[in-house]
């Protein structure tokens, strides 16, 4: 008996049909467990529908919601391998999120969940900002914490350091970051993009060094219009292990007119877009880092460039909190000096007013330029960008830091006035490869030891390891005795001050004194009795127990005179 054929509806056999090809894209993601702000889960798809540099131009995302309705969308990138695309995602807030992605063929409509659970530790999360009591001034916090923080971060060393037989040194990148962050105190570190490290070319540019400048060329190529892959591969891992040890990142994408992206078709052009994309999609979800377009940007970007830049940058994020700024416009020439040594070569007001944070440029700022920066725009955090460099150049002697102690004063003027961050930089010592050690501890200028490692310790374990930056300080100099309010103001770090920083209701209190030999308090405000410790800044870490002192106007004698700050109130 013949079998009789089965016929199957047309309209079945479509529906069938479909759904076979579907299931090809619907397999579902890898089910993840986290824990909170503790970066990051990924997860790879296959996606073929590109060939080249073209996969660098593919559009797709996966959007993460949260039980509470709360969302953030992580760009896909490209790998670099094959045909692999990722994406990544760091837990802002315990629960259940959920995962659905968009894009072309196989990066569609993907789903997943990921798990965020709490755990003993408490790492930093995103980068944020505080308001000072009485309007004084904007702190930077750590968002998961609360916790203020300066950036004083150290100018980087070249990736080419880094990367080793084909990938990153991760032993390199450890030792590097425990140096500037446990070793010598510094908050973390600045990544300088100046072109040539987003995109350090083909392997015959990876990078070189300029014979002309002794520098690496910064000057981008036709072919150099895409991200390389192994730069981020560098930066990630240095955010990530800055982020670690506690500190934070500022990068910056450009630099200055030799070094932007108008050799690939100008600011927000399509190379400048996709770099911004993949930097959105790379390292959005890392915590611990922030960012401005570059520096001396008065002399290839406009003021509607850099909205635009940061309008673009935004919205690639999608909702990863990082904030984003742009040094200072309006560069004036010549500099402007006073017995040699300038006060200024950017006013404050010359700043890109739409930025996150206020991003100035003025030359060895001191604790009246620190001042203004924090009230010149006092909704929001700020930071002096000039690299305050120690160099071997004397035709730089006018702005670099040639005394070594200058830059110890700077840190404590800096966070002194509140919290401005800097960028430092030792440029003396070079090793064998042409790099710069980019810290401290060893190297001569015009002769000079350049060792201050120990000081730039004991900064960092008076106020950060010790918790003694608070997020309710305020400015209050009339407790010195000395001067009334903001009319104590220096513009050279030289020229020593004495000043105070206390807690909003008078419980604690901050007092930095230099070149002396008494320092005066003010502490009638005080309830009661506090106990008070003092700190040589000058020395290895060492406190002097002052025992009680009471709510009354009073003088310590130090058994030397030099820079001394005391800490008044249980910490």
């Amino acid at each position: 008996m013949p079998h009789r054929p089965i016929l199957i509806p047309l309209q079945l056999l479509l529906v069938t049909v479909n759904n076979l090809i579907s299931c090809q894209t619907c397999l579902g993601l890898e089910s993840k467990t986290i824990h909170l702000f503790e970066p990051y889960a990924e997860w790879h798809l296959s996606y073929s529908g590109a060939q080249g540099q073209a996969r660098f131009d593919v559009e797709a995302s996966a959007t993460f919601t949260h039980s509470s309705g709360d969302r953030l969308t992580s760009q896909m990138f490209f790998t670099g391998t094959d045909d692999v695309y990722a994406f990544r995602f760091t837990g802002t807030k315990p629960g259940k999120w959920t995962i659905m992605t968009s894009g072309p063929g196989s990066l569609n409509k993907q789903t997943g969940t990921v798990e965020v659970v709490d755990n003993s530790i408490r790492r930093n999360g995103f980068i944020a900002s505080k308001q000072m009591p009485s309007r004084q001034g904007t702190m930077w916090i750590h968002g998961a914490t609360a916790r203020p923080f300066v950036p004083q971060v150290v100018y980087g060393t070249s990736p080419m350091y880094f990367w080793k037989d084909a990938q990153v040194d991760s032993t390199a990148v450890k030792r590097h970051v425990h140096e500037i962050v446990q070793g010598h105190g510094f908050s973390g570190m600045h990544l300088e993009g100046r072109a040539y490290l987003w995109r350090l070319g083909d392997e015959k540019s990876f990078p070189r060094l300029d014979a002309a400048n002794n520098g690496p060329a910064t000057f981008l190529r036709e072919q150099d219009r895409y991200p390389d892959v192994r730069t981020f591969q560098i930066y990630e891992q240095l955010i990530l292990e800055t982020y670690k040890a506690g500190g934070a990142t500022y990068l910056q994408l450009w630099a200055h007119e030799s070094a932007n992206p108008d050799s690939v078709g100008g600011p927000m052009g399509v190379a400048d877009k996709r770099m911004n994309r993949y930097i959105a999609a790379r390292l959005g979800p890392l915590p611990g880092w922030f960012i401005g377009y570059g520096y001396d940007m008065d002399r290839w970007a406009t003021r509607d460039e850099l909205d635009e830049w940061k309008a673009y940058l935004q919205s690639q994020l999608g909702g990863w909190p990082h904030l984003i700024g742009g040094r200072a416009h309006g560069m004036r020439w010549p500099y402007r000096a006073k017995d040699g040594h300038p006060d200024s070569d950017t006013h404050p007001e010359n700043a890109y007013w739409h930025g996150d944070f206020g991003s100035y440029c003025n030359l060895r700022p001191a604790y009246k330029r620190y001042v203004q920066a924090m009230l010149v725009e006092a909704h929001k955090p700020s930071t002096q960008d000039d690299r305050f460099r120690i160099r071997d150049y004397p035709q730089f002697t006018f702005k670099d830091y040639i005394e070594p102690p200058m830059i110890v004063r700077g840190l404590w003027h800096s966070t002194m006035a509140g919290g401005v961050g800097n960028i430092w930089g030792n440029l003396t010592d070079v090793r064998a490869d042409g790099q710069y050690r980019g810290y401290f501890d060893s190297g001569e200028i015009f002769g000079k030891a350049v060792g201050i490692k120990q000081q730039t310790k004991t900064y960092s374990r008076f106020w950060f390891e010790s918790d003694r930056f608070r997020s309710d300080f305020l400015r209050d100099n009339r407790l010195t005795g000395n001067m009334i309010g903001e009319e104590y103001l220096y513009p050279d770090a030289r020229n020593p001050i004495s000043v105070c920083l206390r807690s909003k209701n008078a419980t604690h209190f901050v007092f930095y004194s230099e070149d002396t030999s008494s320092i005066k308090m003010d502490l009638r405000m005080m309830k009661h009795p506090l106990a008070a410790i003092a700190v040589d800044v000058r020395r290895e870490y060492q406190e002097v127990d002052l025992g009680e002192l009471q709510p009354e106007e009073q003088s310590w004698q130090p058994p030397r005179s030099s820079d001394w700050a005391i800490a008044v109130g249980e910490f």
